[in-house]
């Protein structure tokens, strides 16, 4: 991890230097922390410790070491600065190439006030260097961020308008229809039946953008009653029940008799479910089985939505949880939807105070689970109560 440009690191490696350029250096540089290193092998054993503001080295040149030692700070500390120690003019530099790592050259013999300046100036072109890659990291990611919004924003509209036209164009052209009047008297009722489905269908997709948009900004409101935990089961939800049984799908219903009651908002619950009973009976395959069960955690009740469809795959894991993401968002994916549900269900369950859990496998179906607290103790047992005189 890169320090950061405003703690420029006060470490500085002197590597195979002269008895007497150590010696100076020690002088010099009293107030930094010095670590003195005979070999290229024990300067990258500490590269995986500090990130030293410098390394002053001897030139070596016969044998290249100065490249060695750059090529292993481009790699591992990028921003430290070389400072090579040459004995004569004749030895500056002619035949190394350093590339873009900055370096400064001292002259034999060295002085200790060149020396303390040169480390000033070393760390200033550190904290300069670092500060230009958080500078190009950040670019880096703004850019990268751009982009993922823009393409999301393209998937999102093209979510959008074929969720939208689909029931939209089925109530346009069943209106003109019947407005037109070359229609015969039975058809009417079939045609207001389909726009009366496809409008509520549109009202239904309108009002889960509206319920994820007020839960992302945190004013989704809470209608707080204490209710048993099997209420969440009526309503929409024994419909969906009956709608799957009627198309050939077994849906099995196991109550444990201890969940006793809950404090929260039911209807928010119970959307929970629809949501996840929603995906298991689209995700099953004709003649298959969904399991809703609900069960006492202690001081929570577990609810659970399981089916035998085709799974889940792993590296979808991540991502599921997040509004719009579809696995197949063409317009001529199988599956409708704007791909929500799962994003609603995590904020509804958050606002109880519970957690979302997720199993599958491909193949090997889907189960889904969400615990809610209590916050408060379970029903009690009438068999107990004492009897009235």
């Amino acid at each position: 991890m890169a320090d950061s440009a405003d703690q420029v690191p006060e470490d500085i490696v002197l590597l195979g230097l002269q008895e007497a350029d150590v010696d100076i250096a020690q002088e010099a540089l009293a107030g930094y922390r010095l670590h003195a290193v005979a070999r290229v092998a024990l300067l990258r054993e500490m590269l995986k410790e500090m990130k030293p503001r410098a390394v002053v080295s001897d030139i070596w040149i016969r044998d290249g070491h100065c490249v060695e030692v750059k090529d292993l700070l481009a790699g591992r500390s990028p921003h430290t600065i070389m400072l090579i120690v040459a004995s004569s003019p004749e030895e500056n530099l002619g035949s190394l190439d350093l590339g873009s790592h900055p370096f400064m050259v001292l002259q034999r013999p060295l002085r200790r006030l060149e020396l303390a300046s040169v480390i000033q100036q070393a760390g200033q072109l550190y904290a300069a260097r670092a500060r230009m890659a958080e500078a190009e990291t950040t670019v880096s990611s703004l850019r990268r961020a751009n982009e993922e919004a823009t393409r999301l924003k393209s998937e999102f509209l093209s979510l959008i308008s074929h969720e939208l036209r689909t029931p939209l164009t089925e109530v346009i052209g069943y209106s003109e229809l019947l407005a037109a009047g070359n229609v015969r008297p039975e058809q009417t009722v079939e045609f207001a039946g389909h726009i009366v489905r496809s409008a509520a269908q549109l009202k239904c997709l309108i009002d889960d953008l509206v319920t994820l948009s007020k839960a992302e900004a945190g004013v989704l409101p809470m209608e707080v009653s204490t209710f048993p935990a099997d209420h969440v089961l009526q309503g929409r939800v024994a419909d969906m029940v009956k709608d799957a049984q009627g198309r050939g799908l077994t849906v099995e219903t196991r109550v444990d008799a201890r969940a006793g009651l809950l404090t929260g908002d039911s209807g928010k619950l119970s959307k929970v479910l629809q949501n996840l009973l929603s995906n298991a009976i689209k995700f099953s395959p004709p003649g298959g089985t969904v399991t809703i069960e609900i069960s006492d955690a202690g001081s929570a009740v577990l609810f659970s939505v399981s089916d035998a469809g085709k799974g889940i795959p792993q590296e979808r894991m991540r991502d599921l949880f997040l509004a719009f993401r579809q696995e197949d968002s063409s317009d001529r994916r199988q599956f409708g939807g704007l791909g929500i549900g799962l994003s609603i269900v995590k904020h509804f369950v958050g606002l109880h105070g519970g957690s979302v859990r997720v199993a599958g496998r491909p193949d090997r179906g889907t189960a889904f689970s969400f615990v809610i607290p209590r916050r408060q103790s379970k029903a009690p047992d009438v068999s107990r109560k004492p009897s009235t005189p």
